[in-house]
């Protein structure tokens, strides 16, 4: 027989496990939004440090596996979800209404700002508050020396699996970095519409093995890519937090920016500019609610 206290743990244990699903929801949502960086929604929600901390250890012992696997396992989760089932949604809604859209995901970036200052406010110094201006620099630089490349083909030729390979690693640096967008990225590369077609097929089912095999590679690159990338992070936030903080919500400043002017590259009418103020403020209260540490 349970007694309370085991009922009690375990429900704590199921809520825990369905805030991390929502969360890998919410990070999957960052490959295909282009704009949203997946390491700054990690940021805001609060599981940066223990992602890039998981990802690092995880695989340096048994006894680091069990303690980082549900972390990962949940949110991975999620990001499966989101990525399998909501890329119609998000493809229709950047379609139809992508001026709301887009107004919606930067109220989920502003939402988690608040903590990010709380996280730094008593070391506040011109050497650390140059460092979050050069975070604004550099992601302001990446953003204007890129421009969209042309549609790659994706095959089963050795050539084509290299690159998706190597696209892998790439891909996985904005898994880790803030303010790097993992579908500005693959859209820069050539490589965000063809892979939205494979995951779209692979969903419905459409020419299945063909679309498995091209995506092993990818996911091969992304892990190893992301465990290189997390281990000088994790080096980083272990010696020299609060300056990696501030770079960090330097990113984080610039990727609000520059996803709310993107706004601007579609035509909207007051009336839907209003309409996404308002989910925008609204999504960022939820953030603040719920992803509050």
């Amino acid at each position: 027989m349970y007694n309370i206290l085991d009922v009690y743990k375990g429900v704590i244990f199921m809520k825990e496990k369905f805030f991390l699903i929502l969360k890998g929801i919410v990070l999957g949502i960052s490959f295909i939004l282009p704009g949203v960086s997946g390491g700054v929604l990690s940021v805001v929600m609060g599981i940066y440090d223990k992602l890039i901390e998981a990802v690092s250890h995880f695989y340096e012992s048994w006894a680091s596996f069990k303690k980082y696997f549900n972390f990962l396992f949940f949110l991975g989760i999620g990001g499966i979800i989101s990525v399998l089932v909501l890329t119609n949604v998000i493809e229709v809604a950047l379609d139809k209404m992508p001026v709301i859209t887009i107004l919606i995901f930067v109220g989920l970036i502003v939402g988690g700002v608040p903590q990010l200052f709380n996280i730094i406010k008593k070391d506040v110094s011109f050497g650390n508050i140059l460092l979050m201006f050069i975070g604004i620099g550099l992601l302001v630089i990446m953003s204007v020396s890129t421009s969209d490349a042309s549609n790659q083909i994706i095959d089963t030729s050795f050539i084509s699996m290299l690159k998706m390979f190597g696209v892998g690693i790439l891909a996985s640096a904005t898994i880790v970095i803030p303010g790097v967008s993992g579908s500005f990225l693959l859209m820069v590369m050539g490589y965000y519409e063809p892979l939205l077609k494979i995951i779209n097929e692979i969903t419905s089912l459409t020419n299945l093995y063909n679309n498995v095999v091209v995506m092993i590679p990818f996911g091969i690159g992304l892990v190893i890519g992301a465990i290189a990338i997390a281990k000088l992070i994790d080096f980083c936030l272990n010696k020299y937090p609060i300056k990696t903080y501030y770079v960090i919500i330097g990113f984080v400043v610039a990727s609000i920016i520059e996803v709310f002017m993107s706004v601007f590259e579609y035509s909207y009418t007051l009336m839907t500019m209003i309409i996404g103020l308002i989910l925008m403020v609204m999504s960022a209260v939820i953030v603040y609610i719920f992803f509050e540490k």
